[in-house]
């Protein structure tokens, strides 16, 4: 199986609204319109997009499934404050697909990519994608095949 963790985009200033309901900024917004157009082309694969039902985290899903045609659903599970545990439950719900998606927040998402991957940590930059070939649910075993950031994705805003 394949998992693909994506961290939300550029999000509004928490001094402006409650954590759960902080939208996506423009230039956030034009960033993951520009990665998801890049992902598509590269023939990134989704199977299931899984989002957070945090605002920011389901407009970043949202844009991504606009590209790819597809879906999202939301899990409470991967809110902020997801452990790898829960995200292990996730998966392991959805074991039977080769390409799953997983959409959330820091500082889950490298703790996460640290369980599945047997330590170390990536810092999940905001749109950063990381694709994990995880080869057992239980135990947790996987291999960091690549962490993509916006720039590399070519979503860098110079406008």
């Amino acid at each position: 199986m394949d998992v693909y963790l994506l961290r939300h985009g550029e999000a509004g200033s928490p001094r402006q609204q409650h954590d759960e309901q902080r939208p996506l900024t423009a230039d956030g917004v034009k960033q993951l319109e520009r990665q998801a157009a890049a992902l598509r082309g590269w023939g990134v694969r989704i199977d299931l997009l899984l989002s957070s039902p945090y605002v920011r985290a389901r407009q970043t899903a949202d844009i991504i499934a606009r590209a790819y045609q597809m879906p999202v659903s939301e899990d409470p599970r991967l809110a902020a404050g997801c452990t790898a545990s829960a995200a292990l439950a996730v998966l392991h719900d959805h074991a039977a697909l080769k390409h799953i998606w997983l959409t959330g927040h820091e500082p889950d998402l490298s703790e996460i990519c640290a369980a599945l991957t047997g330590g170390g940590r990536v810092r999940m930059v905001k749109g950063g994608l990381a694709r994990i070939q995880l080869d057992s649910l239980q135990p947790a075993h996987g291999e960091l095949i690549w962490y993509l950031t916006p720039a590399l994705m070519g979503a860098t805003l110079s406008d």
